[in-house]
């Protein structure tokens, strides 16, 4: 089992990691604390839009790349295992149950670097285009 924003988070979290960003960085930029950012990755708390936008601003995607790799993944991800359940929000486990999380969360990674090689991966290296000012 899965949720999107554990798949929204496993993208933001693949790319912070390339671009050489901790979680202490992104989230002083953002203003909120370093717990609730690491939820964010994590699926535990979904991003706003809001968020999504600063988060992409320093990531180098725009929001919209953001949920269009996690729309990617969630097709190839669905597409390898028919079986797969995606819920709304995660599910809280405890114990043992942790462990599968996370590796879970490991492989959704892996799968994200997949994906982004599939995109072409050129939308991590350009800057996000932002404003009407021509830049």
């Amino acid at each position: 089992m899965t949720s999107l924003p554990e798949v929204v988070g496993a993208v933001i979290q693949y790319h912070r990691r390339r671009r050489g960003l901790s979680r202490e960085q992104i989230s002083t930029n953002l203003d909120i604390g370093m717990s609730t950012y690491a939820r964010i990755e994590a699926g535990g708390t979904a991003a706003t839009v809001i968020q999504l936008d600063e988060i992409g601003a320093q990531i180098g995607l725009r929001p919209s790349e953001i949920l269009r790799e996690a729309e990617v993944t969630l097709v190839r991800l669905r597409r390898d295992n028919p079986n797969l359940v995606v819920t709304r929000r995660r599910q809280r486990r405890k114990g043992a149950d942790k462990t599968v999380d996370y590796l879970a969360g490991a492989a959704l990674v892996g799968v994200i670097g997949a994906v982004a090689a599939l995109l072409g991966a050129s939308a991590a290296d350009r800057e996000p285009e932002r404003g009407d000012d021509g830049q």
